[in-house]
């Protein structure tokens, strides 16, 4: 299928929403380094840090007045996306994204750390994670397309998401290859689902002509999820952990070799900030489990072309069938 374009190149570059761009560009970006900088050598009191701080916030509330108020044409077109029954969805696949990508980024900084395990023991260590969650995410899709049914995928993997992100707090000093095993096993078993159904129940959530503008929305939210994940993650563990995160270990400030002594202090100093963060992470996950009993029940019919391009009148029949029951 050809698709023509609806609009010439030049009208598009003058209707692009180059204002809007630019605020959520440079407030984000404001606020990740902030962040960053405030956990490092600046500290949280610097000019540097609150500036940065202050600033992006000051930007990205900028953004969101604009892009409701005032944006012709916006990249994020808030008032049709921010509904009742749309930010169950987008808060339930936003947390999972800030809670997932720490699975995947300090676990294995854990391996290599703390138990000194080399950086390809430490991948082949994560296959307990990322063969779960492959399997789940493709027999919780078939199970959606199956029965039409998401929202009790949604609940389950939730609560499976929580016990297993919960479980990481048990990990210590020592070395258990059956901790490391299951615990990943049960991470890896409640977030599978979780990356398509979300998604499927915003989706039907969406009139015909939002799902592209609602699908990059959605996007969005992810990647700013995991970008602010990693960094707040890194944050806890550096406040709890005594800064540990940057400096390494086993070596001093002028690259000397520490004895075995400070060498175990610093390791349980940075054992206790990954628990912090772990039960920091629990909660979050938390949030987002219930966030999802928000989520409203669609008809799906069995039918793909419902997710994607729809029929204007076939979208409104389901519709208020839905809400007739």
């Amino acid at each position: 299928m050809r698709l023509k374009p609806t609009s010439a190149p030049v009208t598009t570059l003058r209707t692009f929403d180059f204002t809007g761009s630019i605020l959520v560009i440079a407030g984000t970006v404001c606020s990740l380094y902030g962040l960053e900088s405030g956990s490092g050598s600046h500290g949280w009191s610097s000019a540097q840090t609150l500036g940065l701080l202050l600033g992006g916030l000051a930007l990205l509330t900028i953004f969101t007045f604009y892009e409701w108020r005032i944006a012709r044409q916006p990249i994020l077109p808030l008032r049709h996306l921010l509904t009742r029954a749309t930010i169950p969805c987008l808060l339930t696949a936003t947390f999972h994204s800030f809670t997932f990508i720490p699975y995947t980024y300090f676990n294995p900084l854990y391996f290599q750390s703390v138990l000194h395990i080399s950086p390809i023991k430490s991948g082949v260590y994560l296959f307990a994670l990322v063969l779960p969650l492959s399997a789940m995410t493709l027999a919780s899709g078939l199970y959606v397309k199956r029965t039409g049914s998401y929202r009790l995928v949604i609940w389950i993997a939730g609560a499976v998401m929580v016990t297993g992100t919960g479980l990481f707090i048990d990990f210590d000093t020592n070395l258990r290859l059956e901790k490391i095993v299951l615990y990943q096993l049960v991470a890896g078993l409640g977030a599978g689902p979780l990356f398509q159904a979300p998604m499927i129940a915003y989706q039907s959530c969406l009139e015909p002509n939002m799902v592209a503008p609602g699908n990059a929305a959605l996007a969005f939210l992810k990647n700013l999820g995991t970008s602010l994940s990693l960094v707040l993650g890194g944050v806890v563990v550096q406040g709890v952990g005594g800064g540990l995160l940057t400096e390494g270990y086993g070596e001093t400030e002028d690259g000397s070799t520490r004895n075995a002594g400070d060498q175990q202090g610093e390791e349980s100093s940075f054992m206790k900030g990954l628990k912090t963060m772990w039960v920091f992470y629990t909660v979050t996950c938390a949030v987002m489990w219930l966030a999802s009993f928000g989520i409203q029940r669609r008809d799906l019919d069995g039918k793909e072309e419902q997710v994607g391009d729809l029929g204007e009148s076939t979208t409104t029949e389901k519709r208020t069938d839905t809400e007739g029951k």
